[in-house]
């Protein structure tokens, strides 16, 4: 179970995962690899939302673009981050009505509120 070290990561290279939408909630930067987009497509099971626009970050498509764009996200870490903070917000606000550590709080209010009436 890869969740409990995301906390102590300072990025993550996905696919097709779903890791990076729980990943978005770090606001940390993302590097997406799919290689093999168009055969994903075609043979396995759809894609629940057209994947450009629920990915923001930089894509490789192969290896030397993941060698290129690891290369570039170590070198300059700090505007990495920047570059992309609009667009991991935008998908971030999409997908969390919530982006706290309230979810607890909100979910026992919600049961209290249930069994009172």
């Amino acid at each position: 179970d890869p969740y409990p070290i995301l906390r102590h990561t300072d990025a993550l290279i996905s696919d097709y995962s779903s890791i990076f939408f729980d990943y978005l909630l770090l606001d940390r930067p993302l590097v997406f690899y799919p290689y093999d987009l168009d055969e994903y497509r075609r043979f396995s099971r759809a894609l629940y939302d057209d994947y450009e626009r629920v990915t923001p970050g930089p894509k490789a498509y192969d290896t030397a673009g993941l060698e290129r764009q690891l290369s570039e996200l170590l070198a300059s870490y700090e505007e990495h981050v920047v570059a992309h903070a609009a667009d991991r917000a935008a998908v971030r606000n999409r997908f969390y009505a919530h982006v706290d550590d309230r979810a607890s709080a909100r979910l026992f209010d919600a049961l209290r509120e249930r069994t009172a009436a």
